[in-house]
């Protein structure tokens, strides 16, 4: 919750758009907020997809190979081929992966559209992963949504959010 509100003081235009789909929201549904229409407000959704993009809750994540897999050869300067063996332990580095402009171009830029209908298809599948995947991915993650989205309309009803400027690092103690 306190990246996503440092990420909408940081993008007012962002706040603005989804103050007024929150807006909307209430005006349709007499108030009523629960995980069901949170789930019909679409630009929300995408704020807090790239919210969880930019800040992952999980910066990596671990797997146990289940079987030998071949990755071929890393490059084409290499003698042999790089295998991954049965019972290895791997270590998935989930923000890494989402800062790397091969999957996310402009990477550092805090930019919703990427998770819009016309653009999220373009996502290469694995590489967006802030709760793992598979099986074994994290047993929050609903419960981890579903905060995010009933605490949202709240402070953005109560006003703008903004970053205070006037703070200043305190002078170093002796």
């Amino acid at each position: 919750m306190s990246f996503l509100l440092h990420e909408l003081a940081l993008n007012p235009d962002v706040q603005e758009r989804l103050v007024q789909e929150i807006k909307e929201h209430d005006e349709k549904n007499g108030g009523k907020v629960d995980f069901t229409s949170i789930q019909s407000m679409k630009y929300m959704d995408m704020v807090v997809s790239e919210v969880l993009r930019l800040w992952p809750p999980f910066v990596m994540f671990d797997r146990e190979c289940t079987r030998d897999y071949n990755l071929g050869k890393p490059n084409d300067s290499a003698s042999r081929e790089f295998v991954v063996r049965k019972g290895i332990e791997l270590w998935i580095p989930t923000y890494a992966i989402h800062r790397d402009p091969q999957y996310f171009p402009d990477p550092d830029k805090f930019d919703p559209e990427r998770f819009s209908d016309e653009n999220k298809h373009k996502i290469k599948p694995f590489t967006y992963t802030p709760f793992g995947t598979g099986p074994r991915n994290c047993i929050g993650k609903i419960c981890s949504l579903r905060v995010e989205g009933d605490g949202l309309p709240a402070p953005t009803s109560c006003g703008a959010v903004s970053l205070r400027e006037d703070l200043h690092p305190c002078e170093a103690l002796d």
